[in-house]
């Protein structure tokens, strides 16, 4: 998740826009939304198993 920060950032920072801060949201948040989504489905497969 932080390579995934700096990374915005650093293309941010190449760019040198003003809309850097913009780009870091478009990276960070489509990213962390998936990290989150595959989390949970990871949690509920696995409980799944158990039950099972």
């Amino acid at each position: 998740m932080t390579i995934v920060i700096s990374l915005a950032s650093a293309i941010g920072y190449l760019t040198n826009q003003d809309n850097s801060l913009q780009l870091l949201i478009n990276w960070v948040l489509p990213v962390s939304i998936i990290v989150l989504v595959g989390h949970l489905i990871a949690i509920l497969s696995s409980r799944k198993l158990i039950a099972a």
